[in-house]
């Protein structure tokens, strides 16, 4: 009987200790750390099977936590483990960094480019040395940092100029009462709020931003020139209800709003609304609108990038924001790159834990290129410590600006900071390099380059002198001096509408030069729609004529189906003439030929706003049959047509 006894209080204590460990497991998954701590150390002692998995655990979560201190403790014991991750050399050496043990960890971050000699992280922190780190800390009277009277004893962090005012994150309750925390640190949710700049830069009387303060993390933000338009971090979600993805987990989007007049002058915000770019499926966050509000950089941890938090870029279209673009292995690590800021000169600043620095999050600078950002200067000493810095911003004449950081000293975890600006870093001098023509063939409506689209470029008189495909980005590059003089670039993708463009490449701008070739959906090209087989043949017109043929309208009733089974679609009607009558001749005729073609769908019964009528006169010729060149009335007949070109769906 006493075995039996010893035999059930041993299986209840596994059992114990296997929920315990499972519940860890399941609290770091759904980032509550601080949790996952509490019951990754109490599991410790019970699951000595599973001793490595738990000590790794609690490194990670230490530093998720930015408790660095702990977090150097368990990575200690973690990296003298058998058969640890390479990685966790890395973080070992960032750790020891951040608390001022930069002998020590260079020899951890050797360990780890041994291992890791390919990755981005390795090839920043292979000339890693005591000396460059003592240099970085040097101050070289480049900046003067003050501290602000605005910071709380809680986080307060990502500062951005609103008019007069400062708009910055925070976790500090809005009432006596803390009602809502986050699991990851039992932290207060995240909010925006709103301080009184002084003349001397300080920050003072700090109030919530009440139009954006929800139920969920709110902030960082950005705002147009005009401070009419609002982009801002939040967490998925639709009014109250929290959305997720497939692992459900709520990642971050950015969200927008404009500032409209009310009939009695009143200006309020609209309702918040998710970019087209966001996804349930992973985070999209630390938006910053460029000064002419055409283009947003942001972070994001979707896949395909270098690794952990990258920075990307998304221009404004007519239907919107473009399919995001990856800024590449220049700006981006293995590490995470987060919190953009773009200055009025086009500077990146961003944060960066893979580039080689201090310690932590450290805050670099970029400058723009031709073809992108040039590599990444640290700002050093008194911007960046060995702790996190991060959420840098200036102000339009580039003289003063504010950041955040947790160095030691604060009132709080992360506090706010400003600085005088008394001389700005050079960026590193990059190699001189020969003009390029970029050729860039995308999709209109996702922004997304088209791979292999076949490029045709022929003379003025129409003479074919070379003929090119673009790669998987759906770019071409070449020497910009192997073209001169007027020439005309054709575009040919499957499913799409060809494309021409005129250019004459004395007039592109000096240097590295890009043509960009927008091609739309064609219906007449396009096989299935939603899994369904389509067949629309191409409508042509008669010469000098816009009426609508019986062979067009059968094509036509077509697409009225088309567009009836597909309620969410718009298209363009695109119309076009041959060479032949002057350009404004044309014009006006193909702009008849656009309205009857219109005309028709709507006299079908498809809404008027689903449909845009276009005329393209002579300008978009399919072939070298232009005026002075010798041609067909075959070879005419394919230029006098109308396309109908997908725009939104």
């Amino acid at each position: 009987m006493k075995r039996l006894f010893l035999i059930v209080g041993f299986l209840l204590t596994c059992s114990s200790s296997f929920a315990q460990l499972k519940q860890a497991d399941e609290d770091f998954a759904n980032f509550k750390y601080t949790e996952a701590v509490k019951a990754y150390e109490h599991a410790l002692k019970a699951n000595p099977t599973k001793e490595q998995h738990i000590v790794m655990r609690l490194a990670e979560s230490y530093r998720l936590l930015g408790d660095y201190e702990n977090a150097e403790k368990w990575y200690a014991k973690g990296v003298a483990m058998k058969n640890t991750d390479p990685v966790n050399y890395f973080y070992y050496g960032k750790m020891l960094e951040s608390n001022n043990k930069h002998e020590a960890a260079k020899g951890w971050f050797d360990k780890y480019i041994e291992k890791m000699p390919k990755d981005t992280r390795s090839k920043a922190y292979k000339d890693y040395s005591t000396e460059k780190v003592r240099d970085l800390l040097t101050d070289k009277e480049r900046y003067q940092v003050f501290r602000v009277s605005v910071n709380s004893e809680y986080d307060d962090f990502s500062p951005m100029y609103y008019g007069q005012k400062i708009v910055f994150a925070t976790n500090r309750p809005q009432g006596l009462l803390v009602s809502r925390k986050h699991s990851w640190n039992e932290m207060p949710y995240i909010d925006l709020y709103v301080s009184d700049r002084q003349d001397d830069g300080d920050l003072i009387d700090a109030n919530p931003l009440p139009e954006f303060n929800g139920n969920w993390h709110e902030g960082p933000v950005t705002f147009s020139k005009d401070l009419k338009r609002i982009y801002f971090t939040r967490n998925s979600s639709r009014g109250n209800k929290r959305l997720t993805g497939t692992n459900s987990t709520t990642n971050l989007m950015i969200y927008t709003a404009r500032k409209v007049t009310l009939t009695d002058g009143t200006e309020v915000w609209t309702d918040p609304e998710s970019l087209d770019f966001n996804s349930l499926e992973y985070s999209c966050e630390h938006p910053a609108l460029t000064a002419d509000g055409q283009k947003i950089y942001f972070a994001s941890d979707q896949p395909g990038g270098q690794g952990g938090m990258d920075i990307y870029v998304t221009e404004k279209t007519i239907l919107g924001w473009s399919k995001p673009k990856n800024l590449g292995p220049n700006v981006n690590t293995s590490g995470d790159e987060a919190f953009p800021y773009i200055s009025n000169n086009g500077e990146l600043y961003f944060a960066s834990n893979g580039h080689l620095g201090l310690g932590g999050l450290d805050i670099f600078m970029a400058a723009p290129t031709d073809n992108g950002f040039t590599s990444p200067v640290n700002l050093g000493y008194p911007i960046n410590d060995v702790k996190d810095d991060f959420g840098f911003v200036l102000n339009d004449k580039e003289e003063e600006g504010y950041f955040s950081t947790n160095r030691s000293g604060g009132v709080g975890r992360d506090d706010i900071m400003r600085f005088k600006v008394l001389e700005k870093p050079e960026p590193p001098k990059e190699e001189p390099k020969l003009p390029q023509l970029e050729v860039f063939v995308y999709d209109q409506v996702t922004g997304e380059g088209l791979n292999e689209a076949v490029v045709n470029i022929f003379t003025r008189d129409g003479k074919l002198i070379d003929a090119v495909q673009t790669n998987d980005s759906g770019m071409y590059r070449t020497d910009r001096n192997a073209y001169a003089g007027e020439l005309r670039f054709i575009t040919s993708y499957p499913e799409y509408a060809s494309l021409r463009k005129v250019v004459t490449m004395e007039t592109l701008p000096p240097g590295t030069a890009r043509i960009n070739l927008p091609l739309s959906k064609d219906l007449g090209k396009v096989t299935k729609i939603n899994g369904k087989a389509i067949q629309i043949n191409p409508i042509y017109f008669d010469y000098d004529k816009a009426n609508i043929r019986p062979d067009a309208a059968i094509e036509l009733d077509k697409i009225v189906r088309v567009m009836k089974e597909n309620p969410t679609m718009v298209i363009e009607v695109a119309s076009h003439t041959d060479s032949r009558g002057n350009n404004q001749y044309n014009s006006d005729l193909s702009q008849r030929r656009a309205k009857s073609s219109r005309e028709y769908i709507v006299s079908r019964g498809v809404s008027e706003e689903r449909i845009f009528g276009q005329g393209y006169g002579e300008s978009q010729l399919t072939n070298e049959c232009e005026d002075g060149v010798d041609c067909s009335e075959d070879k005419h007949q394919l230029n006098r047509r109308t396309e109908f070109r997908i725009v939104k769906f």
